[in-house]
């Protein structure tokens, strides 16, 4: 007997599709929490504004660097009193580049941000200040810099650029952007000056790097955050970010009445990873606290409300659908009331007696054999 079931299994209903959905929407919820999650800035809020740490993607070479050299090379020969040099045959850099109103561009580009190779090679390392022959070009860069959109400088930038390597070999930097992260130590207004570029604002501020040890990068830039830590002896823990053009080795007078030499670089704005006070973040977690546990909560309470429910539908589908297979066809049974039936009991019984009647003589026969002996002696 065959059963054939017109049925089909509902593997594609709308309820079967409905639930995958979900899972689905859970799985890639699930996957942008763990993103968000592995991401340092995420807790913050709970832990402050980490200090200073090593990073992993700054080169540090395995063999031993040469010592950096922090001498400063001999100045230019002293003019007499009232005697001006002139500086003749200095490669312009272009005006139109940084103006807004020339029209040549809707915006710039990362190629924009590449400085003429015939224009960096004004540039002098481990000289005493900014030379005659490189004050345009500086403030050309600061221009370019500050009218640059920042997120285009820092996809632009390299920041695995250690210290050492940048004072070894300053000439392969020269123009290029770098992005440094350190602390602040020191940060004061600085003069523009007289410029053809619109520069009106600067800023000078000296920043340590791990890497660095007590040696000081030197940044000039336009913009600074508000309420940053202002002066000259800035106490640790002010971490702070810049990206801009590496300019050159740039010698200034040290604090030990020597001169020294520092990276100069070039930078729209200085980044300031802000630190709250440890009260005011308590305060602030004590309140954020019980919303973050109700959320989990909540969240947890949906999750396992549709996991009940999943579960109940797939008792329900079970037991309908098992019923519905295992059921014996409509009139199958009636057909069955013809048929002779045979008692378990009788057929058991003829069994026994079969396997009995194979050991030894049937019983009948064996009274008949008796009998007629019985006779024979008789007789």
């Amino acid at each position: 007997m065959r059963i054939r079931s017109t049925n089909r299994t509902p593997y594609l209903s709308r309820r079967d599709q409905l639930r995958l959905g979900i899972f689905a929407a859970l799985m890639g919820f699930v996957v942008l929490a763990m993103q968000q999650a592995s991401r340092p800035e995420s807790w913050y809020w709970l832990t402050g504004v980490p200090g200073l740490q090593p990073e992993s993607k700054v080169e540090s070479p395995v063999k031993a660097q040469p010592k950096v050299d922090f001498s400063v090379d001999a100045e230019e020969e002293t003019l007499p009193k009232g005697v001006v040099r002139v500086v003749q045959n200095v490669p312009k850099p272009d005006l139109n580049s940084n103006d807004p109103e020339s029209g040549t561009q809707a915006g710039p580009s990362e190629t924009d941000l590449i400085i003429d190779p015939e224009l960096l090679a004004q540039i002098k390392d481990n000289s005493v200040g900014i030379r005659d022959s490189e004050r345009d070009l500086h403030y050309f860069m600061l221009a370019k810099a500050r009218d640059t959109p920042l997120e285009m400088l820092e996809k632009s930038a390299r920041d695995d650029v250690a210290f050492s390597v940048l004072m070894n070999e300053s000439p392969k930097f020269i123009g290029q952007l770098l992005t440094i992260k350190g602390e602040l130590r020191g940060l004061r207004p600085y003069g523009a000056g007289r410029n053809e570029h619109g520069v009106d604002h600067l800023y000078e501020a000296w920043i340590k790097t791990l890497d660095a040890g007590d040696n000081p990068y030197r940044v000039l830039c336009s913009r600074i955050p508000q309420g940053i830590p202002q002066g000259m002896e800035i106490e640790p823990g002010t971490v702070v970010k810049i990206t801009g053009y590496y300019f050159k080795r740039y010698g200034y007078p040290a604090h030990d009445h020597r001169l020294h030499v520092a990276p100069l670089i070039l930078a729209p704005e200085v980044y300031w990873f802000r630190q709250r006070p440890a009260r005011d973040r308590n305060a602030e977690d004590g309140g954020i606290v019980p919303y973050i546990l109700g959320l989990a909560a909540i969240v947890g309470s949906i999750i396992a409300i549709l996991l009940w429910q999943f579960r109940k539908s797939d008792r329900e589908f079970e037991r309908q659908h098992l019923k519905r297979f295992t059921a014996a066809p409509q009139g199958a049974i009636e057909s069955l009331d013809g048929l002779a039936t045979v008692d378990v009991h009788d057929a058991l019984r003829q069994l026994a007696e079969a396997d009995s009647g194979m050991t030894s003589p049937p019983p009948v026969e064996n009274a008949g054999r008796e009998t007629e002996v019985d006779e024979g002696e008789t007789t």
